[in-house]
């Protein structure tokens, strides 16, 4: 049985892989037929009668209490609608000129829209997902002197030394 507890459940769990989410009866095989999936197979029908993995549970109880937490306060539920029309050009300087044009109350309350100039149409997640994507990179790239790769790898990055001679820093 299964029980939405949350506004943003189904939101959230859309961008949780597969293989972290738990949703019984469900086969994350996209290559096998049902008949020949492993998920079918006898050890893993009775390994999936019992409860799942620990951190899974702790994962999706976590999710659900964080989403509660913002729908108790009322985070994304106003009845406007922030819309954001971006160039890709100049994603970042666009992105951060508009939002600092909203209150901290209308960023926390209403929902977020994004539009790329020239690519009009309705933002049904693809576009959002997109931009933060690409903002992501923007921000974190080295060359803004924001953040820097961290000794350990060249796949996360941490807050760099140098971002304090980087005019408004703190407003990033």
């Amino acid at each position: 049985m299964f029980f939405s507890f949350s506004l943003f459940e189904d939101e959230i769990m859309s961008h949780v892989p597969a293989h972290v989410a738990f949703h019984p009866g469900y086969n994350y095989s996209p290559r096998c037929s049902p008949g020949s999936s492993p998920q079918n197979s006898p050890g893993m029908q009775r390994a999936s009668a019992r409860a799942p993995a620990p951190y899974r549970r702790d994962f999706e109880a976590k999710l659900r209490n964080f989403y509660r937490k913002l729908e108790a306060k009322g985070y994304g539920q106003g009845p406007g609608k922030i819309k954001l029309i971006i160039r890709r050009d100049h994603l970042l300087e666009g992105t951060f000129n508009q939002v600092m044009a909203y209150s901290r109350k209308d960023l926390q309350r209403n929902k977020l829209y994004i539009t790329f100039v020239g690519e009009e149409g309705l933002d049904y997640s693809g576009p959002s997902r997109e931009f933060f994507f690409l903002l992501s990179q923007e921000l974190f790239n080295p060359y803004y002197g924001l953040f820097e790769y961290s000794a350990n790898d060249t796949y996360t990055v941490q807050i760099s030394p140098m971002s304090a001679f980087v005019e408004n820093h703190l407003e990033w």
